[in-house]
């Protein structure tokens, strides 16, 4: 049976930047020292239909991360940790098989998400704002196989590594004035080395005030035009076409503090998917609606 798809909420921080003629630049940078925390929130309904049988999965969670930011070492890199506050999920699996979890009541254990909260994240970044290492303190090793293979994507060093940086190297590097767009290919992380690929267009369009700071806060929108589910190293062209249904991005950029206050996606598609299941290579259909969003209070 097909595992539940996951996706990974990535942090992206970012330092001011702001050029002449009023061009902003959006680019993740290396962030100031201090602590801050941020909210995020993910919701999920998954129809995989395989040989006539339907597989439903849906999923709800909220979750809180603390995240410090120490002094620049030695070489000019940056140590930030972050670990959980708390989190909450509500998760349905084919079968009808159905887990709450709740990190800040006394409740069973559930290994899968006791994992994900007792973990810490260390990431370092060189001074272009890039990773330079990261590793993840966790009890992964000592979970049972069928549930490491749940967390991998949350807990394995080297995938959150990849999938980390993959998403610092997708925004924009040049400065930009409200109005301008660019065009971009951009990654939606899934689980066991899968991801959905869109060819998408996002534009500058307008500036509001921090709710509480009054900070200028600058608008990017996102429109999506062609999406594809790709495995592994697997290219745009490589990929097995999605149809978009609907999909809408947004985020906010924190001129002041330097860094993104604000994202949210949301996405509904369908489309044939192809993987290997008992090193045999099977077809499914897949319908899948995504809410995902973070927010620093």
């Amino acid at each position: 049976m097909p595992k539940t798809l996951t996706s990974l909420l990535l942090l992206v921080l970012l330092c001011p930047h702001q050029s002449l003629h009023g061009q902003v630049s959006l680019a993740p940078q290396v962030p100031t020292t201090g602590t801050f925390k941020i909210e995020h929130s993910f919701e999920l309904s998954q129809l995989i239909v395989l040989d006539d049988i339907d597989y439903k999965t849906t999923q709800q969670q909220t979750k809180t991360t603390l995240h410090k930011v120490r002094e620049p070492n030695a070489d000019g890199h940056v140590t930030i940790t972050e670990t959980v506050e708390q989190l909450k999920n509500s998760t349905r699996l084919p079968g009808n098989i159905r887990f709450a979890y709740d990190s800040t009541a006394s409740k069973a254990e559930v290994p899968l998400f006791d994992a994900i909260c007792e973990a810490t994240i260390t990431t370092q970044l060189d001074q272009s704002g890039n990773i330079f290492d990261l590793t993840i303190d966790s009890t992964f090793a000592i979970l049972p196989e069928e549930t490491q293979k749940l967390v991998f994507s949350e807990l394995d060093p080297k995938t959150v590594k990849k999938r980390r940086q993959q998403v610092l190297s997708q925004y924009h590097i040049a400065p930009v004035r409200i109005g301008e767009s660019w065009d971009q290919v951009i990654s939606i992380p899934l689980s066991h080395n899968s991801q959905f690929l869109f060819k998408t267009t996002h534009t500058y369009s307008n500036t509001t005030e921090h709710p509480k700071t009054k900070n200028t806060l600058h608008q990017v929108t996102v429109n999506f035009h062609e999406g594809a589910f790709t495995r592994d190293t697997e290219t745009f062209a490589e990929g097995d076409p999605m149809t978009i249904v609907e999909a809408t991005k947004t985020y906010w950029f924190d001129s002041h503090h330097g860094r993104i206050f604000k994202s949210s996606v949301n996405l509904s598609l369908t489309g044939d998917i192809t993987f290997k299941m008992k090193q045999v290579k099977t077809t499914a259909h897949l319908t899948l609606d995504l809410k995902r969003s973070w927010e620093i209070p």
